[in-house]
């Protein structure tokens, strides 16, 4: 599993295609399909996510903690742009965003 700490968002690309990264394989992970896809949908609640790295595994796993999904790096990219995965966001921010008038 690759360790290294990334600053910022901009800095992603040339981690990726440096040769410390490359030297951990060729799973891809999550960033790399967020990077990859140049789609413009938009990538939020990443906060939820874990990676989990099992070396006898032939793929990384990822678990979406807010909508108990769990999968490939793949299939959780297409789960973090979907309508299932920013409704839920939205609604659980909201109902957040609610209680802490309450408490206020």
């Amino acid at each position: 599993m690759c360790r290294q700490s990334i600053q910022s968002f901009q800095l992603i690309e040339s981690h990726l295609i440096s040769e410390s990264h490359q030297k951990f394989g060729k799973r891809k992970t999550l960033l790399q399909f967020i990077y990859d896809s140049k789609n413009s949908e938009p990538v939020i609640g990443l906060q939820y996510i874990i990676e989990y790295n099992n070396t006898s595994l032939p793929n990384l796993l990822y678990e979406c903690t807010l909508c108990d999904n769990i999968g490939n790096s793949q299939l959780m990219y297409s789960h973090i742009i979907s309508f299932d995965h920013r409704f839920k966001l939205l609604v659980f921010l909201e109902i957040y965003s609610q209680v802490l008038m309450i408490v206020k």
